[in-house]
């Protein structure tokens, strides 16, 4: 939507350079959706001394013209066309046509991040070096991941190595990311394979081989795109043509390695094969398919032939286990592995011995294979851990909470015991510390598993450094912290590396010694934590901030010594320099005065620093030490808000803001309410309110202004939010982060971070535990509040309970209730709505529960809303007498003897759907059998109009009663108080009474959709022109997916565009609107009960049908005008009489049609056909 997103930067650059340092080859080949994000990437390079080869595969779309425009406003774009050949033959024409020093490549759908060219470029300069390899970052429309190899091969930079220095480099055999030099790739006399696809793969390895010099960079250098219509090259492993271009390109570099390379990089590359590329093939559901089998097997056979034992067991046992399956041609066997999880290993238990530990992985007990192939060895051991919480008891005796367990071993089945190491670094002394059990750990484990009890792998640790800081004074050095774990009788130790930085151990302060040296908690992310004293030398005293000028009195051994003060920046430079008196004595005054800073030109989010340091004549600069009670002590008559500091080392600083909002109190009680106190500074006179805000994903709420006053707030808020018409609910469970909302008398507000005071953040996390909330209170980005909400769950957290609760027997008994549950939970709205209307209207006697994501979705009056994945949920979901839901029910369901199962899906019949859908998508046998045994379990199936049933009974494989009712959800658009629900919608919508509403409400699309569950929302229509053409008098609702809910999509538009995507009831938006834009969205079917007209905007009409496509035809169920730009749908709105008089007799034909059921008794009819029956309601 151009309305919601930023316009595309119009692109100028220099004329083409004479003689480019680099030529960047990019072929194209219908790319004409993604060409223009490619081709921006380049150009806006920082970096601009390259020409980019565009060539021209014979594209039959619109790539040339795309790339033409962009050849005439850049000259640095140069276009070569060819016939169709393919990305090798586009790649070796390109390479012809470059003029550069470099060459480098990328393909047409990917990206380039900023700083990619210079940061190759410098490197290759620098070293001179014939290859720079770069790392890479995947992404598709919503998100972005790094492949699980890049942070062993780039985790550090290094330049003119060979292949055989880091043989582990032949994973990244991609020809992008790339720099070569262009005499090296002339001399190696190599050329891309044509006609084929993985026509790069052998080609770099041939490079790689053939390199005297290669620069590995710790960066990412590209942007690898994963199609969300799955249609790259890279991602149709299914085809046979594609298994046998791979083969025939793991032959060719197998031919290069085994005759050109040294064992180690040889034994590399099989390792690569063995531990990704089979795996991608063997996972297909093509091997059902003989011929693919068969030649997958034979080539697997063969390259794994002289692999010698020693390599198969630097791969996972997984692995090892699965190529044997398929070494012996057991391609059953190979599914079923896969089938019963076998490519999880860490989803499946281990039992310890001395040696490692062996895997209970499917066939662990198959005679035909090796007990080595199972068996994972110490070095290969995982000790999962983590710190949650560290802090100072008293002096240096400090406290530590968190995990340490043994990965796959069961702790319910094996005793563990861990112990606290700190270890001398130069003399190897140890000191050990028994752990105690923590019975109730801030966190959940850091990994977790189904079949697998971590539990008892919480920990304690209250241990006292005061001897280790003795041994340090004596003799240097520092204290390394590890953790060491025994399970049986298997001991394994590591480093602590990990710390949770939003809780009380990501920033600890420096414990003092009692002779006031410090104990400096060393540790920086990803690195092993450590122990260092700082010996005492300088000391601040009786510090004082007032008129500009920092004071004090220096004491300590280097005290009489000190020659100076001054004040540093950040940057390590010199910005004041202050007076010491008393030469000499133990005891010196000093004054530093404050160099002047322009604080009222500050951003509220930012802060000066400076560090006070003592230079003397012996021992040069030295810090100073400062143990002032609070972290910051705030001065007094200074220009702006100027703080001492006692810094996280306890060091003395200094620290200006403008202004500065600063927690020293958080808590959230049992209603729910979030209070906070602290501190405020620099307010303006005429600030004289302020409010706490809390800003979530998709949410914005703030306290009742509240008077601050000498420099001190107490504000409280309950975590709630208005919910439209709905009225009030807690907060989403997500991130709500803090800030501070100060108001001045004319009402303008300036929002100012909450920034966490060191006394709080020694007691993060700080629990959020209320009959509806569930989290916790931790540091955000930048040290600010924020409050972590997640699901209500209670005793059942976790995926090993969770795995026992859905595995646990259904209840003996039925209870009369009714359970519904909607869109997975994420709101309580759809055909469940109705029948419970219905059931009320009849007075039923029965309890009806609703399945809810989190108490922040509202229910309808009369529901209990239960929430997903509690031990209620799962007791009620195996006792409810009736159990009703609009998607497929869970796939752990196991229905109890006696319960009626209702799918009433969620939309009228039309995109492909059940087994052609799930065909469509590549869904495994494994899926599509779940699907049809769930529908199996199916009691009554509601079908909304007589063309659709035969359509549901054939997709979904249904033999059972269908109830052929029309939708109970459409019953309230006919219902007698439609009219005044709408003004109530209205009215809650902001919409005027004179207004017209118009709701636009676009389905997803699949080749935007990455995982059918998420999807970007479309960018076709632009919603602020059409909010314009509406004028004043309109207002254009804007309704989006549930996949682009999901994704956490929001729509951001001018005046006049109103984004209801996550209003809850989408009947009321119908009521509220005077009609409708749509497209392929079964929401039309519903729409049409209301009578409003419809237009529809369907610009990839084609493209839609070619990548979902649909079960009946499009045109007799679009009765309204269909058209492709913005204007023309602006056009249409102008006269809605005309728009309704024009369609008519399309619209009645439709109706009849398709909504003959529509008539506003669905409900009755579901009540009558299903609880009558049974006794559980009185006849209507």
């Amino acid at each position: 939507m151009p309305g919601r997103r930023a316009a595309r930067r119009r692109i100028e650059s220099p004329r083409r350079p004479v003689d480019p340092a680099v030529s960047v080859v990019v072929p194209i080949y219908n790319v004409e959706d993604y060409l223009r994000d490619c081709l921006d990437s380049i150009l806006r390079q920082e970096y601009a001394d390259f020409e980019v080869v565009v060539v021209d595969d014979g594209s039959p779309d619109g790539s040339a013209a795309i790339a033409a425009e962009y050849a005439e406003r850049d000259a640095r774009v140069r276009i070569i066309g060819r016939p169709n050949g393919g990305l090798g033959a586009a790649r070796n024409t390109g390479i012809r046509e470059a003029s550069g020093r470099y060459l480098t490549f990328v393909d047409s759908d990917d990206e380039l991040p900023p700083g990619a060219l210079r940061r190759m470029v410098e490197s290759a300069e620098e070293s001179g070096s014939d290859m720079v390899v770069g790392s890479l970052r995947r992404f598709n429309s919503i998100e972005r991941w790094k492949p699980r190899w890049v942070d062993d091969l780039h985790a550090s930079a290094k330049t003119g190595i060979t292949i055989d220095q880091q043989p582990g480099l032949v994973r990244n055999n991609y020809t992008v990311a790339k720099l070569y030099r262009r005499t090296f790739w002339d001399d190696a006399g190599l050329w891309f394979r044509e006609g084929v696809a993985y026509e790069d793969q052998p080609l770099v390895t041939q490079l790689y081989v053939r390199a005297r010099g290669i620069d590995v960079v710790k960066e990412s250098v590209y942007r690898y795109r994963s199609r969300d219509d799955r249609s790259s090259i890279s991602q149709q492993t299914a085809t046979i043509a594609d298994l046998r271009d791979r083969i025939a390109a793991w032959r060719v570099s197998h031919e290069e390695f085994s005759e050109h390379a040294s064992p180690v990089v040889y034994r590399a590359w099989l390792v690569t094969l063995f531990d990704a590329h089979f795996h991608w093939y063997l996972r297909s559901p093509s091997v059902a398919d003989d011929t693919y089998w068969r030649e997958l097997q034979a080539a697997i056979a063969d390259l794994t032939a002289d692999a010698p034992p020693d390599l198969w067991m630097e791969v996972a046992p997984d692995r090892r286990v699965v190529l044997e399956l398929a070494r012996q041609d057991r391609r059953d066997d190979v599914v079923a592995f896969y089938e019963r999880d076998g490519a999880r290993p860490n989803a499946h238990p281990a039992d310890p011995y001395t040696g490692g530990l062996r895997c209970r992985l499917p066939f662990g007990d198959d005679p035909e294979l090796a007990d080595w192939l199972f068996e994972l060895s110490l070095p290969d051991v995982v000790l999962e851990h983590e710190i949650h919480a560290f802090r100072w008891v008293e002096g240096l005796t400090a406290r530590i909470r968190g995990w340490s367990y043994v990965r796959q071993v069961d702790l319910a089945q094996h005793d563990s015991r861990t112990e606290v190491v700190l270890r001398h670094d130069p003399t190897g002394e140890e000191q050990a510390f028994a752990t105690t059990r923590d019975d109730r750990p801030a966190y959940p484990p850091p990994v977790e598993h189904d079949r697998i009890d971590y539990g008892a792998g919480a920990f304690d640790c209250t241990f006292d450094l005061s001897d280790a800081a003795q041994t340090s004074l004596r003799e240097g050095g520092r204290w390394d912290a590890f953790l060491r774990t025994t399970t049986g009788d298997l001991t394994v130790e590591i480093p602590i590396r990990r710390l949770v930085r939003s809780s009380s151990a990501g920033i600890v302060p420096a414990g003092v010694h009692a002779a006031g040296h410090r104990m400096i908690v060393d540790w920086r992310m990803g690195e092993p934590l450590s122990f260092v004293v700082d010996r005492y030398r300088v000391e601040a005293t009786d510090v004082t901030l007032a008129d500009g000028r920092l004071a004090g009195t220096l004491r300590g051994p280097d005290a009489a010594g000190v020659v100076t003060v001054e004040l540093e920046d950040d940057a390590g430079q010199r910005v004041s320099v202050g007076e010491v008196g008393g030469a000499g004595a133990a005891e010196r005054p000093f004054e530093i005065p404050l160099p002047p800073i322009d604080t009222a030109a500050m951003d509220p989010a930012e802060h000066v620093t400076w560090r006070v340091r003592a230079e003397s004549a012996d021992a040069g600069l030295v810090p100073v030490l400062y143990r002032g009670e609070r972290q910051f002590v705030f001065g007094t008559s200074c220009a702006g808000v100027r703080a001492l500091e006692r810094t996280r080392n306890g060091l003395l600083a200094t620290r200006a803001w403008r202004v500065v909002a600063l927690a020293d109190s958080v808590h959230v009680d049992h209603d729910g309410v979030l209070h906070v106190d602290g501190r405020l500074h620099g307010a303006r006179t005429d600030q004289t309110t302020m409010r706490l805000r809390l800003r979530g994903r998709k949410t914005a709420v703030s306290s009742e202004p509240t008077a601050h006053a000498d420099g001190s707030f107490s504000l409280s808020m309950p975590l709630e939010h208005e919910v439209w018409r709905f009225g009030r609910h807690v907060l989403p469970a997500t991130a709500h982060d803090g800030s501070c909302i100060l108001v001045d008398e004319s009402g303008h507000e300036e929002t100012v971070p909450l920034l966490l005071s060191q006394e709080v953040g020694s007691t993060l996390p700080i629990p959020v535990d209320t009959d509806r909330l569930e989290g916790r209170i931790i540091r955000g980005p930048q040290n600010r509040l924020r409050v972590h909400l997640g699901r209500p769950v209670r005793d059942a957290r976790g995926r090993y309970r969770q795995h026992r609760l859905r595995n646990a027997p259904p209840g003996r008994q039925l209870r009369k209730s009714l359970l519904i549950r909607s869109y997975f939970g994420d709101s309580a709205t759809c055909n469940g709505v109705g029948v419970l209307r219905e059931l009320q209207r009849r007075g039923a006697d029965l309890d009806v529960y609703w399945a809810v994501r989190d108490h922040s979705v509202p229910v309808p009056d009369g529901a209990h809303a239960v929430p997903m994945n509690s031990r209620e949920w799962y007791d009620l979901l195996g006792s409810s007498a009736y159990y009703l839901d609009n998607m497929f029910q869970p796939a752990y369901h196991r229905k109890p003897d006696g319960q009626v199962l209702i799918q009433t899906f969620h939309g009228y019949p039309f995109k492909t759907m059940g087994h052609t859908h799930w065909k469509q998508t590549g869904r495994s046998a494994q899926q599509i059998d779940s699907y049809v045994r769930r529908a199996a379990d199916w009691d009554h199936l509601v079908s909304p109009a007589a063309y659709a049933s035969p359509l549901l009974r054939r997709e979904f494989e249904y033999a059972g009663d269908v109830l052929e009712i029309g939708y109970p959800r459409n019953d309230v658009l006919l219902a007698d108080d439609a009219d005044s629900l709408r003004a109530v919608v209205r009215e809650s919508l902001g919409i005027a009474p004179h207004q017209r509403a118009v709701l636009y409400a676009p389905t997803f699309r699949d080749y935007e959709s990455p995982d059918d569950h998420r999807a970007a929302l479309v960018d076709l229509l632009d919603i602020d022109a059409v909010a314009s053409g509406l004028g004043d008098d309109g207002v254009l609702l804007v309704r989006g997916h549930a996949f682009n809910a999901r994704a956490g999509e929001q729509v951001i538009g001018g005046p006049g565009v109103v984004d209801v995507t996550d209003y809850p009831e989408v009947s009321d938006l119908y009521l509220a609107a005077d009609a409708a834009i749509v497209d392929y969205s079964s929401l039309r079917f519903d729409f049409a009960v209301t009578g409003k007209p419809m237009v529809f905007h369907v610009p990839d009409l084609a493209r839609y049908q070619e990548t979902r496509g649909w079960v009946v035809d499009f045109e007799p169920t679009a009765p309204g005008p269909r058209v492709d730009t913005t204007d023309e749908v602006i056009d249409q709105l102008r006269d809605l009489d005309r728009l309704r008089e024009a369609y008519h007799d399309e619209y009645d034909r439709f109706r009849r049609d398709f909504i003959e059921r529509e008539d506003g008794r669905a409900a009755a009819r579901f009540v009558d056909a299903v609880m009558v029956p049974r006794g559980d309601a009185p006849s209507a």
